[in-house]
């Protein structure tokens, strides 16, 4: 019975504090109740995954017209690119550099630089325009050390 009267104060105590809560308090005072909903991600906004260059090397045996978006310098590029790959420096990217302008934003683009980083950069800039994008990771360097096929301009 003692023990009753005191949960009973302790419960009338907190209530009157502002410790406790009825149940439609407590719903509304759940974690994250306050916390603004999350956005869903625009309707416009293009996919984003990662593929390793032996992924890239089978795809592009499959479909050798697949859209290969390299993003390095013009100097990096001049001593060794995907032959059928685009230069679009990343300091250049946009949907109006001229040499993006060809690539088709129905079809997945495949970004690539020498090692992950800058494609990674890029592949986030325009999957926010819109584009389902692929960064290719260990980009040119493994491409290389793998001696997969390459052009030298």
């Amino acid at each position: 019975m003692r023990t009753l009267t005191l949960t009973a104060l302790l419960s009338s105590l907190l209530v009157a504090c502002g410790g406790g809560s009825s149940n439609a308090q407590q719903a509304s005072e759940a974690p994250g109740a306050d916390a603004p909903a999350k956005e869903a991600p625009a309707a416009d906004e293009g996919t984003r995954s990662d593929i390793s260059v032996d992924e890239l090397k089978r795809r592009l045996q499959a479909d050798p017209s697949i859209q290969v978006v390299d993003v390095r310098t013009k100097g990096e590029w001049r001593a060794g690119h995907i032959p059928t790959a685009t230069l679009v420096p990343v300091q250049e990217l946009s949907v109006d550099h001229p040499d993006f302008q060809g690539i088709d934003k129905s079809k997945p683009v495949y970004f690539i630089c020498k090692s992950g980083s800058r494609s990674s950069r890029a592949a986030d800039m325009m999957a926010a325009e819109g584009y389902d994008v692929v960064n290719v990771e260990g980009g040119m360097t493994e491409w290389l050390r793998k001696r997969y096929p390459f052009a030298i301009e």
